[in-house]
């Protein structure tokens, strides 16, 4: 029994090891709302719906270095809509070509994801030309999640939202 509350405890102090990183979504740039071309819009394939493009920030806020491996590691990006939850695995290239990642106390690394936020779910419907009422539910919901080998760690927070 007393080793059973050692491992506990023990992982309790992993995991807190790690909240000393900090997720954040730096820009979260949103286009293809509506099905009406511009020449600011990032993604060309309208007809997939919504295009998120995030700029984010991994920061070690720790007094330590700490190891990522990033060619080991996911995002996966989550948000709620009318009840349920979506989540999909995002690649972050060229982050995940770094096979080890050393982040010094105080130290920084961005990076850039983009995904077609609708894609393969049962809210982008063909001929819908405005996702104005999906989206006003969708973006306080969002949550980027860093997963890698024993360090999970998700988002705090979205600084900027430019919609074009």
């Amino acid at each position: 029994m007393k080793y059973f509350v050692l491992s506990i405890i023990m992982i309790f102090l992993y995991k807190n090891s790690y909240s000393q990183l900090n997720l954040e979504i730096k820009e979260l740039i949103v286009s293809n709302i509506t099905n009406q071309h511009s020449v600011k819009v990032i993604d060309e394939e309208i007809e997939n719906g919504p295009y998120l493009h995030m700029i984010c920030v991994i920061m070690n806020t720790s007094d330590s270095t700490i190891n990522l491996h990033p060619s080991e590691s996911n995002f996966n990006f989550n948000y709620n809509f009318k009840g349920e939850k979506y989540s999909f695995n995002i690649v972050a290239l060229p982050f995940v070509d770094n096979e080890i990642m050393v982040l010094g106390s105080g130290k920084s690394v961005e990076l850039s994801l983009g995904i077609h936020l609708l894609v393969g779910t049962s809210l982008l419907v063909e001929d819908k030309s405005d996702y104005t009422l999906e989206m006003l539910e969708i973006l306080p919901t969002l949550k980027l999640v860093y997963c890698e080998k024993n360090i999970i760690f998700k988002s705090s927070e979205i600084n900027k939202v430019t919609i074009i």
